[in-house]
């Protein structure tokens, strides 16, 4: 119709996902001192500051971006509703934040230089809030090669990437939220492609094979690739010159 606006292709189609990172669930109370779980704190008070003291001697070897690291903390089974996230020993203000639920817990970026400050914390901590968290988060630990990699060795990825002009994956940038961090990414990323680490896609984008008697997978992405833009789901590859591990990507 000539009052219907005229479509026009989606540019730079990036987004920045703020919403809070929780699962989605039953609302349930808030946190209170009837939280904590008593019969463990003392035990977690000194598991988890003894885990994070020995990342806080390891941190120069642990995988990071502007002074950021990105870390595991995993849940009680008892403590995976949403009512127990562990947002107050993680908070802002305390140089860290809770990025995506991952696995049995959280991935949560800290000040790397503030490692030590949570060792102490998980001893020193009297707000029933944080420890109501202390007693259900079970461990913490970083973010590690094999997570990246689903746990598969380096050699096994190079092995089972497909075959193009070099090797090919798909790539996730590690998720963020600190902008000095989000820089460093793609500085990082940068420097790959002018040492020609990466590689440019081809002119149109390789797509991931269809499962098996799944024909129209194909047709339907790449009308969609024509006509939107890049699907929700990437389905493009990087070609990769070399295999290197990197510091902030995640294959899969």
């Amino acid at each position: 119709m000539a009052d219907e606006p005229s479509r026009r292709p989606l540019l730079n189609p990036v987004l920045r996902f703020k919403k809070e990172a929780r699962p989605e669930g039953i609302t349930g109370r808030g946190k209170s001192r009837t939280g904590i779980r008593f019969e463990r704190l003392d035990q977690q008070r000194v598991a988890l500051a003894e885990q994070f003291g020995s990342l806080s001697r390891q941190r120069e070897q642990l995988m990071g971006a502007g002074g950021r690291v990105m870390l595991c903390a995993s849940m009680f089974e008892d403590s995976r509703a949403t009512t127990w996230t562990p947002t107050d020993i993680f908070q802002t203000d305390r140089g860290a934040s809770i990025v995506v639920p991952y696995r049995s817990g959280y991935l949560v970026e800290v000040d790397a230089s503030r490692l030590d400050y949570f060792a102490s914390l998980m001893v020193a901590a009297e707000n029933d809030r944080d420890m109501v968290d202390i007693s259900r988060v079970e461990t913490v630990r970083a973010y590690a090669s094999l997570d990246a990699s689903r746990g598969l060795e380096p050699e096994a990825v190079l092995r089972l990437a497909p075959q193009t002009d070099g090797k090919a994956f798909t790539i996730w940038l590690m998720p963020y939220e600190n902008g000095t961090a989000v820089e460093a990414v793609l500085q990082d990323v940068a420097r790959m492609r002018s040492e020609q680490m990466l590689l440019p896609l081809p002119p149109s984008p390789l797509l991931l094979p269809p499962a098996p008697g799944d024909q129209s997978l194909t047709s339907n992405n790449t009308r969609n690739q024509r006509t939107r833009g890049p699907s929700r789901r990437p389905h493009a590859r990087v070609p990769c010159k070399a295999p290197r591990q990197g510091r902030h990507c995640r294959a899969g």
